[in-house]
């Protein structure tokens, strides 16, 4: 029923339950000046108390709309709109913060190179120093171990446990610049990878007008270093992220046989002085050999694991790996949640395996970045729920809301999530996008944003597909709300 009409500020409250299976409302929320109706029967509609001076002190829980109001009532359209915006300011443009946040860490690696570069070449030039390729070729290979070390499991794994040691009463501003230094990690491998080019484009030169030795030395060195460009420009071509969206596989294979091709050639030319001499002077040597090891480290730790399926839907399916450890009172082992998003993940859900290959050691991911800040909105898509589920299960004290979008979530997801996700926040939102009218699109960035305000959230952490998270991580950033999501960048 409708309460009292008054002009005070409206404030609304979710009720105590929220049910995919029941008639009613699937999720409703409540902000200040503003509540968005999302539900079952008539799932479109969305009401603006402020276009009137109403204030309702109590809602019908079995009613997705209100009935007495229907001038109120706006159309799918409006709904899947920027409603938020009426009463919010912009930071910065959607193409400013994007080109801002995908490319920042990488300009800075790559500009700190041509810093270093642009020095020793005026010293050069005032004949202060000499410039060999050997300081060219000892810099191509930090770069390439800075790269590789990006993206080397131990090393991602200790940013994000020192990241994440700081404590809650550390400064808001520096945990937010911490979360987005750990997580935007593949900028220094970008830039590390990039610089590395750059450098060994100045050994070619330099090798070119330095190394003496017979025609066949100079013949070898020169195909060598030739080679080595080649391959170079191709795996950095190749990695540009247009290019990788649409032939990831190829992508793959070319860095993970070429890196190992490149090893392999790099230190081909033949050196006539002791082995001992060369341990003690060249630098690239030892680069070279951890970067031998960080390659097959990996592979040293592959293993065969047996694997219980569950298949909860014709869309997704349960995996549980168990271990030898557990967190009581846990079942021993650790579950993936995986839905149909290609080839590899349908044949997870129809053709279940008994064993699996593991390789490497398990990497943190951006979701292990939530403890940091309280209070946190979580939003995540269909599957992406997934990896929230780990954080949600351990942390059920923190305070956080949930977003969750999902096509059919109980029938879909199975009740155990479900249960999971409104043990996390018995408010939860949770958005059934199969009952939406139309097929319109819900307007994540607009409830995500008012569940921040409605908190005062530290943080929005995204787990969706690349549009979506870009999507909602760009509009919080715009609103001044910190955004986390994956780069997708691998």
């Amino acid at each position: 029923m409708i309460g009292s009409r008054t002009r005070t500020r409206a404030r609304l409250w979710l009720h105590d339950t929220t049910s995919v299976a029941s008639p009613g409302i699937l999720a409703r929320l409540p902000v200040t000046d503003q509540l968005a109706w999302i539900g079952v029967n008539k799932p479109a509609k969305v009401f603006k108390p402020w276009r009137r001076s109403h204030s309702w002190s109590s809602l019908s829980s079995n009613s997705t709309l209100l009935d007495d109001d229907k001038d109120d009532e706006i159309d799918d359209e409006e709904l899947f709109g920027d409603f938020h915006e009426d009463y919010t300011d912009f930071i910065a443009t959607h193409e400013q913060l994007q080109a801002l946040q995908a490319r920042w860490l990488m300009a800075l690696v790559f500009l700190l190179s041509i810093a270093v570069m642009a020095t020793m070449i005026s010293l050069h030039a005032a004949k202060r120093a000499s410039v060999t390729y050997q300081q060219a070729a000892t810099a191509t290979g930090a770069s390439l171990l800075a790269a590789v070390l990006m993206r080397q499991e131990h090393v991602i794994n200790l940013i994000y446990h020192l990241t994440c040691a700081l404590p809650q009463r550390t400064p808001l501003g520096v945990r937010k610049l911490a979360a987005k230094l750990t997580y935007n990690n593949g900028g220094v491998h970008a830039g590390s990878a990039v610089s590395a080019l750059l450098w060994y484009v100045a050994y070619a030169v330099l090798v070119n007008r330095q190394f003496h030795g017979s025609t066949a030395q100079v013949s070898a060195v020169s195909a060598i270093t030739a080679a080595i460009i080649v391959l170079f420009v191709g795996l950095i071509a190749l990695s540009h992220p247009s290019i990788r969206r649409h032939y990831h596989n190829q992508w793959e294979l070319t860095h993970r046989y070429a890196q190992t091709f490149l090893l392999a050639i790099a230190d081909a030319r033949a050196s006539h002085r002791p082995l001992g001499k060369i341990l003690l002077h060249l630098p690239t040597f030892w680069f070279l050999l951890l970067l031998t090891t960080c390659l097959i480290y990996p592979w040293l730790r592959l293993r065969r694991l047996p694997v219980h399926t569950t298949r909860l839907s014709a869309h997704a399916t349960h995996l549980h790996f168990p271990t030898r450890r557990r967190l009581p009172p846990a079942v021993p082992g650790y579950n993936i949640l995986v839905s149909n998003a290609g080839d590899f993940t349908r044949a997870l859900i129809h053709n279940p395996p008994a064993r699996t290959w593991l390789r490497g050691a398990p990497t943190t991911g951006v979701m292990r970045l939530s403890s940091l800040f309280a209070p946190l909105v979580i939003v995540a898509t269909g599957s992406g729920i997934g990896p929230c589920l780990s954080f949600l299960n351990l942390n059920h004290g923190h305070p956080m809301r949930i977003l969750w979008s999902a096509r059919c979530p109980e029938k879909t997801y199975g009740h155990g999530v479900l249960r999971d996700v409104l043990r996390a926040d018995r408010n939860a939102v949770v958005v059934d996008t199969g009952a939406v009218v139309g097929g319109g699109r819900v307007n994540l960035v607009g409830l995500a944003f008012a569940l921040a305000a409605e908190t005062g959230a530290e943080g929005v952490m995204v787990i969706s597909n690349p549009r979506v998270t870009k999507e909602v991580v760009c509009g919080m950033e715009r609103r001044g709300i910190a955004a986390f999501g994956a780069v997708f960048d691998s």
